[in-house]
């Protein structure tokens, strides 16, 4: 089925999010822009997610449900990709919501800029560990870059430089590059814009008040989970060695990959593996000659030696 060229789909996985989709999905049937479709993938809910999302389907046409058996973010969203009918994406997590000007903005950037692929602009974090509030908003500069190939890949490899839902991202994309990799659990967006980028998509950062977005912290989210965050990025940019096409990106992706080994093996040693970490530390900052790094590692040994803890 062809793309209408004027829908935008949005697409929201939502897994026990009950008590925070109604929030995220007033924010979007608050949008100016009218032409959207909104499809909330439940992954396999046991909360009163469903109850909540129908009563937004039963009152407006542009909601749509669909519900599968729980298999990760990632597939929820490939299904979500699946049944979108719109030339342009917008991923929306079900615990975070979209200011009222973000559709307009972005797609009308996206009309005026052919040649773009993803637009993106700025987020905030507010804490809402219940419904209803936007309070204590912190600002998430996204890194204001735009172009292709090796510019654009050399700022991604850096550091994920914009939230998932911060992006208004052309579908055709998708279908040359592909949906997000569903044997990854944590970062998997930052892998899929990576191989955006990869594959020669053109991003533009517009800086617009209007079309930000808003996402919510709260002790659930997987962000977090440092441990397992680390780890993920450790897996990723080890994957990325083999595939970086140009010496410079390669170059940034060693660095971050060693100061990623680094943090894993302070936190080796701050949850007790004193031997395990410091071998960790010296493997990685001798041949770095990283010794500010070593140095703080041997104090966090010491301390843990001084309170009598293995």
């Amino acid at each position: 089925m062809e793309a209408d060229s004027t829908l935008i789909s949005i697409i929201v996985p939502c897994y026990n999010y009950g008590h925070f989709i109604a929030e995220t999905l007033d924010s979007v049937g608050a949008q100016t822009l009218s032409s959207w479709e909104c499809i909330v993938v439940d992954d396999g809910s046991t909360d009163n997610s469903r109850e909540v999302i129908s009563s937004f389907v039963a009152a407006d046409s542009r909601f749509r449900y669909i519900r599968k058996e729980s298999a990760g973010v990632s597939a929820a969203r490939n299904t979500g990709i699946r049944a979108a009918r719109g030339a342009c994406i917008q991923f929306l997590d079900a615990d975070d919501l979209m200011e009222s000007g973000k559709l307009a903005a972005q797609k009308r950037f996206l009309d005026l800029h052919p040649e773009v692929d993803v637009v993106y602009g700025d987020a905030f974090f507010f804490d809402g560990a219940g419904t209803g509030g936007k309070n204590d908003l912190q600002f998430f500069e996204s890194v204001a870059v735009s172009g292709q190939c090796a510019k654009i890949v050399s700022k991604l490899v850096e550091d994920n430089i914009f939230i998932v839902s911060a992006p208004l991202v052309r579908a055709s994309v998708i279908e040359r590059i592909g949906g997000f990799n569903e044997g990854m659990k944590h970062l998997e967006d930052w892998e899929f814009w990576l191989r955006c980028a990869l594959g020669g998509s053109n991003f533009a950062y517009h800086q617009s008040p209007e079309s930000s977005t808003l996402i919510r912290r709260h002790r659930h989210s997987l962000s977090a989970d440092t441990g397992r965050m680390l780890k993920a990025n450790l897996d990723l940019r080890t994957k990325l060695l083999e595939t970086l096409p140009d010496e410079a990106s390669r170059r940034i992706n060693r660095k971050q990959l060693a100061t990623t080994r680094i943090l894993i093996a302070y936190k080796t040693i701050e949850a007790g593996g004193c031997l395990a970490g410091f071998r960790e530390l010296l493997t990685v900052c001798l041949p770095a000659m990283r010794f500010k790094s070593l140095l703080y590692g041997m104090s966090l040994v010491f301390s843990r030696a001084k309170k009598g803890r293995p």
